[in-house]
């Protein structure tokens, strides 16, 4: 006995770094300090509070293809950053795929192109 659905996933993790923080605006305010009275020869520069991380997307792509005849009936798409740790991901995983099953089954079934 055959399926009438095959269930086709494909996931993705993308890493990239975040940079965060500001500056003391000490440079904008020697220039306005030298317009309203006179050229500052000396004023403290601060370096200001600056922060970088990196942060992991996930995606998670489910499809449901009709296995008669090879096409798509239906796509779900989840993504997420995700943490350093398991139970975490595990949980976000879980809710995600709760979340996009809700969305299944459809009251009328479209038919999608580009079968994977």
């Amino acid at each position: 006995m055959s399926p009438d659905l095959e269930a086709r996933y494909n996931s993705r993790l993308k890493t990239r770094t975040v940079a965060e923080g500001c500056d003391y605006g000490c440079i904008y305010a020697e220039y306005v300090y030298s317009q309203i009275y006179s050229p500052l020869w000396f004023w403290p520069i601060g370096s200001g509070s600056w922060v970088s991380e990196v942060e992991k997307d996930g995606s998670l792509i489910v499809d449901l293809v009709d296995a008669s005849n090879n096409e798509m009936v239906w796509r779900g798409l989840a993504t997420a950053v995700l943490s350093d740790k398991t139970k975490n991901n595990e949980r976000k995983l879980n809710k995600a795929i709760r979340k996009m099953f809700k969305k299944y089954p459809q009251t009328k079934f479209r038919k999608c192109k580009g079968a994977v």
